[in-house]
């Protein structure tokens, strides 16, 4: 059984059940809604190709934080019509790969009071929800998670720290109380979270990572670790391009903090997201992750050569991935 860590923070207004609605049922989903589910949370789950499996049992998750565990949601859905247009979440939780002219949330039931809270790695990842719900809340989230699906409904997280950052956008300073006890949730179950006022530098500061490690890893085929050895030198210059196209919109990344980020990951392998996503043969998150920093960059006259090569490689091996399926579609007519 999971148990909670100690902690110092006050649950307010515990008594008060919340509907949570997530969309995106991999590895991310599954962990943070199995945090909430322990603290008066009513977790409905939305997922597509698990979804005969995790509606049956549920997930089995193996954690460093949290323990070995079966996580059952109190609802398994594989779609919007499988819920009463009626119905009022208290908060959509988003943690679906950001892809360009998608928003899952289309079709499912979204109330003028539901708070949309994205949990997504990239770039430029919120426009398409404010030009599509102006009227909610939205919430921005940055999590530092290492988890993987490596088999349908089976979860692994590892690592002694999760941490989830959250900021409103446009950035502004927090204080609504109407959002503390879903923090206050976060944190009570051992995922420690924060609320930012400008939440954006921190998704510049996370690209540090996913624009330079994740992108070299994918398109080498190797693990943190590996990829740091062999293409060490291309990993810190794609880092100080981000700093620069960062310094450009407003947010200072150091040089000193990009070289200090780097030399932290030495001692780390494992595989991102994005090479996950490679080796699984699935698209890649290449625009929120390279091509709207290479947009912004041209924006502002900032040359990001190494960046754009990243850019093109991916998106290429996206192509390839896509004509691979298209002729095994094709195959089995």
């Amino acid at each position: 059984m999971m148990e909670a860590r100690p902690t110092n923070h006050i649950i307010m207004d515990l008594d008060r059940e919340l509907n949570i609605l997530f969309l995106g049922g991999g590895s991310i989903g599954a962990i943070y809604a199995s945090c909430l589910s322990r603290f008066n949370c009513r977790i409905t789950i939305a997922v597509r190709s698990t979804y005969p499996i995790v509606s049956s049992r549920g997930y089995n998750i193996t954690s460093s934080v949290f323990g070995n565990h079966t996580f059952k949601p109190a609802r398994v859905i594989s779609g919007p019509s499988d819920l009463s247009p009626s119905e009022v979440f208290d908060y959509i939780i988003i943690t679906t790969k950001a892809t360009p002219g998608h928003i899952p949330l289309i079709g499912y039931p979204v109330s003028p009071n539901t708070t949309l809270i994205l949990i997504q790695n990239g770039i430029g990842v919120e426009a398409p929800y404010l030009e599509a719900y102006p009227q909610n809340a939205l919430i921005t989230g940055v999590a530092y998670i290492i988890a993987s699906q490596p088999s349908p409904g089976d979860i692994l997280q590892t690592g002694e720290n999760m941490h989830l950052l959250f900021g409103h956008y446009p950035g502004r300073e927090i204080d609504d109380p109407i959002h503390h006890p879903l923090i206050e949730r976060f944190n009570a179950s051992g995922c420690t979270t924060t609320l930012k006022g400008d939440i954006q530098l921190e998704r510049w500061r996370k690209l540090l990572f996913n624009g330079c490690f994740a992108t070299v890893c994918a398109a080498t085929g190797l693990n943190t670790g590996p990829a740091i050895k062999h293409a060490g030198a291309l990993i810190r210059e794609l880092g100080h391009e981000i700093a620069a196209v960062a310094k450009a919109e407003g947010y200072i990344i150091t040089a000193e903090e990009v070289e200090g980020f780097f030399d932290g990951m030495w001692h780390l392998d494992m595989a991102p997201s994005m090479l996950q996503d490679c080796r699984k043969r699935i698209d890649m998150e290449t625009e929120v992750l390279c091509g709207n920093m290479v947009k912004i960059a041209e924006k502002h006259g900032v040359e990001v050569h190494r960046m754009r090569t990243m850019y093109m490689i991916l998106e290429g091996i996206n192509i390839r991935f896509r004509l691979e399926r298209e002729k095994e579609r094709a195959e089995k007519l």
